[in-house]
């Protein structure tokens, strides 16, 4: 006896035969139309018109009456997500009676006297009640205004905005506003900068917000098997702020595509430094860069400047240094086989990346091309890091020799110095000071 589910049964009907299982023609499925085309059939053109970052979706009638100069009737246009139409027309249908019949609601006489407005009742309206303008609202991303109608458009506009917040920050600090986050502290003043590094450290300072977009997001709960649900969905505030990028200003938009500000500017930078009381200083040399990289890159092996410095001192040549401190550095240990490195940005557009791993070893250092031509310095078109010069890409024991190279000049001036203290103090002690002039002395000061 042969049994069938009840689940199974919709797979034969009446024409089943039992003897000779004689194959049924197969029914050609319609294709399922489309929320999209589906609406077609209350517009006589519905079409949505692609723009950079959103589309426009448009339901629009052609006018019958010939002796008008007016060609189309529009009852649907705004403003969508790219890449959503379906979704948004299948909306649209929910709602199709009450976009179409807009014009039938009933009429209420104002009050000859007091009342200049209905007043709303103060009820909870049901998901049922909402009006068709209410779905838009609630569910998708932009408001009649263009969210991108403050973001500036040029370098120019970007320093006045600047200019603005900095402005208003100095005049009540204690305030919030909600179009900047201003941190002024000692990262902007505790030491000389050149003007490129000033604006590279406001950009992390300076926060600013442009545009407000609402829409409604997804909210999922999340099981350990898993699978995820939605559970709900919440309107969501999306913002577009600036930050440091490659030593820009960027403002991120809406699908990921940005906008990028240089405030290098003579007079702007003049206005900065005096605003924000910012000491000066010439843009770093090369030179400067690599002596001071090397220097850091050498305290991942001794922390003791001094200790590191008698290498220096003890050693006959490069290359007897870095015999020296490589046997050095072995018998400490744990500086093989683990790949440690790093890389990150330094003053004035430079940026180092590095590995310890006795085994891995190098240091490259790099400057950004744009700077560097304001510069007037030399630019490799060739370098395989886009928009960037090496100055310095060193790797294996060499580093170490690099480090002597450049290095042991630091440890001679030190001498220098140290003996022409030596003979002014000899020179102090038989001219006969007094204690008092030997302390302004001592504290660097003039007598």
């Amino acid at each position: 006896m042969c049994c069938f589910k009840d689940d199974n049964l919709e797979e034969f009907d009446d024409d089943f035969y039992d003897e000779e299982f004689e194959e049924k023609p197969s029914k050609t499925k319609k294709p399922k139309t489309s929320s999209f085309d589906t609406l077609k059939k209350y517009f006589d053109i519905v079409e949505v018109e692609e723009h950079e970052i959103y589309d426009l979706f448009i339901c629009k009638n052609k006018i019958k009456d010939k002796v008008s100069f007016i060609q189309y009737e529009a009852w649907l246009c705004t403003k969508i997500r790219k890449d959503k139409k379906e979704g948004f027309a299948e909306d649209v249908l929910k709602y199709i009676d009450k976009l179409i019949n807009f014009d039938k609601t009933d009429s209420t006489q104002l009050s000859l006297f007091i009342e200049n407005e209905i007043q709303k009742e103060n009820r909870k309206v049901s998901s049922k009640d909402l009006s068709f303008w209410d779905c838009i609202n609630d569910y998708y991303l932009f408001d009649l205004d263009d969210y991108l109608k403050d973001v500036p458009k040029d370098n120019e506009e970007m320093m006045a905005f600047v200019k603005e917040c900095i402005t208003l920050y100095f005049e009540n600090p204690e305030k919030e506003y909600d179009s900047f986050d201003f941190e002024y502290d000692e990262y902007l003043t505790s030491e000389p900068i050149s003007d490129r590094e000033m604006l590279s450290r406001l950009y992390t300072k300076l926060r600013m917000y442009f545009g407000l977009s609402t829409y409604v997001e997804d909210r999922y709960t999340d099981y350990f098997d898993g699978f995820s649900l939605i559970t709900n969905k919440g309107e969501t505030k999306k913002r577009f702020y600036s930050s440091y990028y490659g030593a820009r200003l960027k403002v991120t938009l809406y699908d990921e595509k940005s906008k990028f500000y240089d405030l290098y500017d003579k007079e702007f930078c003049s206005w900065l430094r005096e605003k924000l009381n910012v000491p000066y200083r010439e843009p770093l040399t090369d030179n400067e860069v690599i002596k001071d990289s090397l220097l850091d890159f050498s305290k991942r092996f001794i922390k003791d400047e001094k200790e590191f410095y008698s290498f220096i001192n003890d050693a006959k040549d490069a290359a007897d240094f870095r015999k020296n401190i490589v046997s050095y550095i072995k018998k400490l240990g744990n500086y093989t086989g683990h790949m440690g490195g790093g890389s990150a940005p330094l003053d004035d557009c430079y940026s180092i990346s590095y590995g310890y791993d006795l085994n891995h070893l190098n240091l490259e250092i790099s400057q950004l091309n744009e700077y560097r031509k304001q510069l007037d310095r030399e630019i490799d078109l060739k370098s395989s890091r886009e928009d960037y010069t090496y100055i310095f890409k060193v790797k294996g024991v060499e580093v170490f020799e690099k480090m002597y190279k450049y290095l042991s000049g630091n440890l001679y001036d030190s001498y220098t110095k140290l003996d022409l203290f030596k003979s002014t103090l000899n020179n102090v002690d038989e001219t006969g000071y007094s204690d008092e002039q030997l302390n302004c002395f001592m504290n660097g000061s003039l007598f």
